[in-house]
């Protein structure tokens, strides 16, 4: 299993990451998809929920449509 201590600048490098995956993206079909992806991905490593929420913070911003899909991630984890 993977520890979820991880340092921060593991976490600031992850948050560009997110940010940077929708960077492409047009129209909602592949808003979804990174959306999906990223999900998978940050379940894949076990972020707690407060780590994925400070992760997803310092993503948000680009613009509107990549800030609600960052929104659905949060949202996904703590259900």
């Amino acid at each position: 299993m993977i520890t979820t201590d991880y340092p921060e600048d593991l976490k600031q490098k992850i948050s560009d990451a997110v940010a940077g995956s929708f960077a492409s993206c047009l129209h909602e079909q592949e808003y979804r998809a990174v959306t999906s992806t990223i999900v998978e991905f940050l379940t894949a490593l076990n972020f707690t929920q407060p780590e994925v929420s400070e992760i997803l913070l310092k993503a948000e911003g680009m613009d509107v449509d990549t800030d609600r899909c960052i929104d659905d991630i949060n949202e996904a984890f703590c259900d």
